[in-house]
């Protein structure tokens, strides 16, 4: 009772004791500020504390950290088996009631039987019991696992221990010390340049060791590493070492160019390894891009001098003899290798050499004014054979020899004339070495042959996988072809399938020589591949009228094509005096092509850039690309500004001819008419120019469209006359004839009013000049067109000879030749006999015959025109050839019968 006079600051510790003897109601007075602890006491007895002070607001357990969860699980079987084990709750009615229930029940966990016999009680008991078990076991198990978890901490390692470690050649100790090195935070550079001074060692020790494959990636590693070292700085006293190292790996993993400045200044910082590395440095200067031939057989003297081993000097010596090969020397090659050991001489290296000087005697013998004997030649060609396959047999273990070997036994066969043997070797020298010289230069030589053989889309395979293997021309190192020879070998290909039509593989192989030549002239011989394949469709369309349109369309999409690829060539010419050029081949593409927008923007674009040369021309392209467009204004704008900036330039003429087009699509026939005279009035022009042809026939063409027949007749007559063999000249030859006609109808109609005999006369001898003329037009086209191969008319041709067959019948009827009419009309129905235009033939066939006063034949030509409009469906388009429907030559043929 006296607990209620506590101070909120005071700390309460209930003992079990006293827990009884409070009740709800002293609680009361407690603040919420009160914190009461219960940490020694046992769960039976401050189970009812916990309820009370819980209601205040009041109670915090903290149990110790070790025995919490212990003391939970304990406290949720106490709360559960509470009826059993605590007294009641029930106010005592005596003072030794109070004291008996004062008394603390036996401890559950001293008592097993009771707690068996409490876990029996109910499901749930058993459900509570089990789980405190399972909990006690997995904190013990984790407890033990924690504890026997605990590793001793490691001894600290230095970059002092990893270094030493590599002086004594102890590469695995060393790299293990530079990976923990490593794992430490925020490492110091010069840490991580000896870590990786260490791995690139290890590395290069592990390439000396190991052949093959395995030997080139180890000392790609190794070079790796040793980059990163020397770029953050090798550890004092490794700089010497590092740099020879860095050397060595760069060279022995094909990075020749990288390697040779190192080399040298190796070489400069490492005296005691003098004579390796000037073996290394005349391997670089032979090997490399842009030989050095001169300073490799210098470097080689040096090696040779500081041999310390015979076994040395014997290597030092291939090397001199595989200079002396590649400069051409072969008989001071032949005394070094003959200056050798007789153990020496079956090297592996050493007859390669020897096979390598016979094919080289086999060349020179080709070469030669006389001609060379073909069996001398077999005999060294297989005698070089033999040496190499012994040299590949002798090279089992570090396969240096083997690639080469393989490569020179297919240039044996090559040489000797068996080309499906080296095309065979060749594919097998290219699958086992791959991205060494040797495979590359089989891959080219495979792609030759292949294109020998006329298995042109194979050869570019090999073509292509040669090209993608290029990443840059300075790095490139081939002894078998020199990056000039390769060039000459990419260029006689790209020549071959130009020459043979291939242009589809030709393009294709121009976009990949970008890597081999400047990314330019890559563009501009794809360019030129496509305007040559655009020429050469168009020349087939000539040939094949039966398939014109569709090779045009091809030839012009192909055309579109170079425009784009000389556009973007023009683009990386930009700011060269080139640029200009190649904007003006472009536009010349895209007008062939018909692409008139892009030419118009590129024009557009030139006469922005160009202000002298070709200005005139541009301005007559971009008219005549704008009238095109149907931009007729637009068009009219710019060919006066080229006629009135360049009044003598020949493009002024061509603009005036633009223009004139321009006026007819305007309807503005005068004002064309003016332009036209004015150049076939110009003493600058002569006949022989295309503009005054052009202005001559279009002029005719004007008069005939106008009705001014008797005009158009001259003009026409002297245009087939002057030009009877331009295309234009068919087109010429049918106006002059429908003009003839025209005029001959004009006077027939004249003669109407007419009162003078004489007149009458004139007119009618006019009226039959105009008809022989228009009879003697058509038969001169009939002749022209049917003496044309076949197929090759254009569809305006096909339309010109039909209407001139059945005009040439039109004619003669005119002028009363009926015999000979008869006979036109029926070659001409011979010629389109299942056509709506034979049925006008055959009426005016029986026209001819009533007038002839034969009716018998009449009345049989009759009946062969119903029989054949009888055999022409009814979907057959009348009205497109003749002036009748259908239902209406029905009716004709009707009245025909009846009359």
């Amino acid at each position: 009772c006296h607990l209620v006079t506590l101070s909120p600051c005071h700390l309460v510790t209930l003992s079990p004791c006293h827990l009884v003897t409070l009740s709800p109601c002293h609680l009361v007075t407690l603040s919420p500020c009160h914190l009461v602890t219960l940490s020694s006491a046992p769960p039976a007895a401050w189970v009812n504390a916990k309820q009370i002070l819980t209601t205040a607001g009041l109670f915090e357990y903290k149990p110790p950290a070790i025995f919490r969860v212990v003391h939970f699980i304990s406290w949720i079987a106490c709360l559960t088996g509470r009826k059993a084990f605590m007294p009641s709750e029930r106010p005592p009615d005596d003072f030794a009631a109070v004291d008996s229930a004062q008394a603390p029940p036996p401890k559950l966990w001293q008592r097993p039987a009771a707690l068996l016999r409490w876990a029996k009680a109910s499901r749930r008991n058993a459900m509570v019991a089990g789980g405190a078990t399972l909990a006690a076991i997995i904190i013990a198990v984790a407890v033990v696992f924690a504890v026997a978890g605990r590793k001793a901490p490691e001894a600290p390692v230095t970059l002092e221990m990893g270094l030493d470690a590599l002086e004594r050649n102890d590469y695995v100790t060393a790299c293990s010390i530079a990976d923990k090195l490593e794992k430490q935070v925020k490492p110091r550079p010069a840490v991580v340049a000896g870590c990786e001074l260490i791995r690139g060692a290890a590395a290069i020790h592990e390439a000396d060791v190991t052949m093959g494959e395995s030997r080139l990636k180890g000392y790609l590693l190794a070079a790796s590493h040793l980059k990163i070292a020397q770029d953050r700085g090798f550890p004092p006293r490794y700089e010497a070492q590092g740099l020879f190292w860095l050397a060595k790996s760069l060279y022995c993993s094909g990075q020749v160019a990288a390697s040779r400045p190192l080399l040298r200044e190796a070489l400069r910082n490492n005296p005691d390894k003098q004579a390796e590395l000037c073996y290394y440095l005349a391997g670089a200067y032979l090997d490399g891009p842009r030989p050095r031939l001169a300073d490799a057989l210098e470097e080689n003297r040096q090696a040779q001098k500081s041999a310390s081993s015979a076994e040395e000097k014997i290597r030092y010596q291939i090397q001199q003899a595989a200079i002396l090969v590649t400069m051409d020397k072969p008989v001071e090659a032949i005394a070094v290798l003959d200056r050798m050991p007789a153990a020496a001489q079956d090297l592996s290296m050493a007859l390669l050499l020897r096979a390598q000087l016979r094919l080289w005697k086999v060349r020179e013998m080709k070469l030669a004014p006389g001609g060379a004997d073909p069996a001398k030649i077999q005999a060294l060609c297989q005698e070089a054979i033999k040496l190499l396959r012994t040299a590949q047999g002798h090279d089992t273990l570090t396969m240096h020899v083997t690639s080469k070997a393989m490569y020179l036994v297919g240039v044996g066969f090559l040489e000797s004339g068996d080309l499906h043997a080296a095309f065979e070797q060749f594919a097998r020298t290219r699958s086992q070495s791959p991205g060494t010289p040797e495979g590359q230069a089989a891959t080219v030589e495979e792609a030759d042959i292949q294109r020998q053989l006329g298995h042109q889309a194979a050869a570019l395979v090999g073509y292509r996988r040669v090209l993608e293997a290029i990443h840059d021309t300075e790095d490139y190192a081939n002894p078998w072809l020199t990056l000039e020879q390769m060039r000459q070998r990419m260029l006689a290909a790209y020549q071959h399938y130009l020459e043979t039509k291939e242009y589809a593989l030709c393009a294709e192989l121009a976009k990949r020589l970008s890597p081999l030549f400047p990314p330019e002239r890559a563009v501009e011989m794809t360019a030129e591949t496509y305007q040559a394949w655009g020429r050469w469709l168009m020349d087939q369309s000539d040939r094949q009228p039966s398939q014109s349109e569709l090779l045009r369309r091809q030839a012009r999409r192909e055309f579109r094509q170079a425009g784009r690829c000389y556009a973007e060539l023009s683009h990386v010419l930009l700011l060269t005096t080139r640029y200009p050029d190649e904007l003006w081949n472009s536009i010349q593409a895209y007008l062939e092509g018909r692409d008139y927008h892009a030419a118009i923007l590129g024009l557009q674009e030139y006469l922005k850039n160009e202000s002298r040369q070709r200005h005139a021309d541009a301005l007559a392209a971009l008219g005549d690309a704008l009238l095109c467009e149907g931009r007729i204004d637009e068009a009219l704008v710019a060919i006066a500004a080229c006629t009135d900036q360049h009044p003598r330039d020949a493009a002024a003429y061509r603009a005036r001819l633009l223009a004139a087009r321009a006026f007819v699509e305007k309807g503005e026939a005068k004002r064309a008419e003016a332009l036209l005279h004015d150049n076939l009035n110009t003493e600058a022009l002569s006949p022989a120019s295309v503009e005054w042809r052009e202005s001559l026939f279009d002029l005719g063409r004007l008069l005939h469209d106008q009705g001014r027949h008797e005009e158009a007749v001259r003009r026409l007559e002297e245009a087939v006359g002057r030009y009877p063999d331009v295309p234009r000249a068919v087109e010429g030859r049918y106006l002059l004839a429908d003009s003839c006609r025209q005029v001959a109808a004009t006077v027939r109609q004249s003669l109407k009013s007419v009162e003078s005999e004489n007149t009458r006369i004139v007119r009618i001898k006019r009226i039959r000049q105009s008809l022989e003329m228009t009879l003697a037009q058509f038969q001169k086209l009939c002749d022209v067109l049917d003496h044309r191969e076949p197929g090759r008319l254009t569809p305006l041709d096909s339309v010109i000879l039909r209407n001139s067959v059945f005009g040439i019948g039109d004619v003669l009827f005119e002028l009363q030749r009926y015999d000979e009419a008869v006979k036109a009309y029926q070659a001409a129905i011979g010629r389109y006999g299942n056509s709506p235009e034979s049925l006008a033939a055959y009426t005016q066939i029986v026209q001819a015959w009533r007038r002839l006063n034969k009716p018998q034949e009449s009345r049989d030509a009759l009946q062969e025109a119903k029989a054949m409009f009888r055999r022409l469906r009814p979907e057959t388009p009348f009205g497109e050839t003749t002036i009748y429907s259908r239902q209406e030559w029905a009716d004709l043929l009707e009245r025909l019968g009846n009359s």
